[in-house]
């Protein structure tokens, strides 16, 4: 009997598993599309100072960063993590 319960769970865990990875995927994508505007204002919206984020993203863009070496640069001199 418990293995029929199971076999019969298979495809509703496996439906939502699809739709826990296609909700993580679209907040990375929302996060990639940012520019970098966007990105001081979500720091800002989570807590960061705004001083802070904007010392953050000019040292980023001195170094040619990459979208994400600018949110680990701001996570880095701001200590607000806003890659959800």
């Amino acid at each position: 009997m418990p293995q029929r319960l199971l076999v019969f769970q298979l495809p509703l865990l496996h439906y939502w598993n699809n739709c826990i990875k296609l909700l993580c995927n679209q907040q990375l994508l929302k996060l990639r599309m940012m520019n970098y505007e966007n990105l001081r204002e979500y720091a800002i919206e989570k807590g960061a100072n705004p001083e802070d984020v904007d010392d953050a993203i000019e040292t980023a863009r001195a170094n040619n960063a990459t979208r994400e070496e600018t949110i680990n640069q701001i996570r880095i001199q701001t200590g607000v993590d806003i890659d959800d």
